[in-house]
């Protein structure tokens, strides 16, 4: 361990190292993937349309390139003064569809901004906020574009019912909400493809929604409100839905319920060689993250270091280098942040 290294206390240390397992367990599976590619471009390229994801040959060895060497670099910043760890700088992809560390970077990085709008609107934070999950009935006959359709016409039907009530329409239990943000989530079982929305939602302060307790066939409880259900009924032929009111009261529990609402939408454990394939070919123009309403316009962006409390700092660079499926640090620098003039 180099001297610079020492310095770290053991929350940093963990944090160095879960941050290189994620983009480890990332370049496993994308090295797993591409192998399956290889074989399918060698030997039966006729099976699949891939060219409109992957390119000929040629340009599909570019692409392989740049997916494998995501995260071959990871560059730290430590502010020793804060005793605070932070990843600076890495060679990213930015493929979350195929990059699991990507979609784990994206999902937090959408959880920085969100945090940044909801703690500079205190009006929006005084706000009743609510986690809604809603699935859809399938088979596992049913394709994956099959069982998406099937939730892109309920996020539509939703949408439209909070447009109609912004214009004073008749809108039902959608109504209430002022905006939000969501995202589908796929996952695929013995069941067939498992495609489910997440909704996280806000209502005027005073507007409470009516939950009731529901029991399932495993004896787990959860929240259902009786208007969505019907709504669920009508659009979809299915009352599957769950609904939580969120505690924002403090700073650690908007935290912990933002973990769970902007997860990353894909779960690369579920998904074999072929399912992600079919993930890539059928959604890669796909939209799974949305916002709307009083949420519109919450995009991640690429940014570097944010904050005022990194403004003016000294801090020491650590950079760790991927070599034969692990990280060796490389070196550190000693560098200062600056505020700009």
């Amino acid at each position: 361990m180099s001297f610079t290294q020492s310095l770290l206390n053991n929350k940093n240390t963990q944090k160095l190292i879960k941050t290189q397992d994620i983009f480890l367990k990332s370049y496993h599976r994308k090295k797993s993937f591409f192998q399956f590619l290889d074989s399918i471009y060698q030997n039966d390229i006729s099976k699949y349309d891939i060219y409109k994801v992957f390119g000929d040959f040629k340009k599909y060895k570019i692409n392989k390139s740049i997916f494998l060497d995501c995260g071959s670099w990871l560059v730290f910043n430590y502010f020793y003064n804060k005793e605070e760890l932070r990843l600076d700088k890495a060679n990213f992809c930015k493929k979350d569809k195929l990059c699991q560390a990507c979609a784990v970077r994206r999902a937090y990085k959408q959880q920085n901004k969100f945090l940044d709008i909801l703690y500079s609107n205190h009006q929006l934070l005084s706000n009743n906020w609510y986690y809604i999950v809603i699935p859809v009935k399938h088979s596992k006959e049913e394709s994956l574009i099959e069982v998406f359709n099937k939730i892109i016409k309920i996020r539509k039907s939703i949408s439209q019912s909070i447009r109609d009530a912004k214009k004073g329409r008749k809108s039902g239990i959608w109504g209430n909400f002022k905006g939000g943000m969501g995202s589908i989530e796929i996952t695929k079982t013995h069941n067939g493809w498992n495609v489910h929305l997440n909704y996280l939602l806000n209502a005027s302060n005073g507007s409470n929604l009516r939950l009731k307790v529901v029991r399932n066939r495993n004896g787990q409880l959860s929240y259902q409100n009786d208007e969505i259900r019907l709504f669920l009924m009508r659009i979809a032929n299915s009352q599957m839905h769950n609904i939580s009111k969120l505690d924002f009261s403090t700073d650690e529990s908007i935290k912990t319920n933002l973990v769970e609402v902007l997860k990353y939408s894909l779960k690369f454990s579920s998904l074999n060689n072929e399912d992600l394939l079919e993930v890539c070919l059928k959604l890669h123009r796909r939209q799974l993250f949305f916002t709307f309403g009083n949420l519109r316009g919450v995009e991640v962006e690429d940014k570097e270091l944010e904050g005022e409390e990194f403004i003016d700092n000294e801090f020491i660079q650590l950079i760790y280098q991927r070599v034969n499926d692990k990280y060796n640090f490389y070196k550190s620098d000693y560098s200062r942040v600056v505020k700009s003039s």
